[in-house]
């Protein structure tokens, strides 16, 4: 799935339905370094993998800015949760 979310082109992945969980990528991937986790957790979750402005499927010009910018970007692409109830986030850490 792809939109355009204030000038930047977003690309994601949707698998399930349930409690929603995001996953994001670390720098250098794509959406598809969550594809067996993802695959695994969508019986019960709504999931959404992303690309992250810079990478895979998403816009490469970003202009000035700090990589945060981009996960806000991505934050904001993802559909509201109808439930408005929490949601997972799934990310990399740097320094593992």
């Amino acid at each position: 799935m792809s939109a355009t979310i204030n000038g930047i082109d977003m690309e994601w992945r949707e698998r399930g339905e349930g409690t929603p969980i995001v996953f994001i990528h670390g720098f250098g991937g794509d959406l598809n370094n969550w594809q067996f986790n993802q695959e695994a957790l969508a019986d019960g979750h709504d999931t959404y993998a992303v690309d992250l402005p810079g990478h895979g499927g998403s816009s490469k010009e970003l202009g000035p800015g700090h990589v945060h910018v981009g996960a806000l970007a991505t934050a904001r692409s993802q559909p509201a949760h109808p439930g408005g109830g929490p949601v997972g986030v799934v990310g990399l850490d740097p320094k593992a």
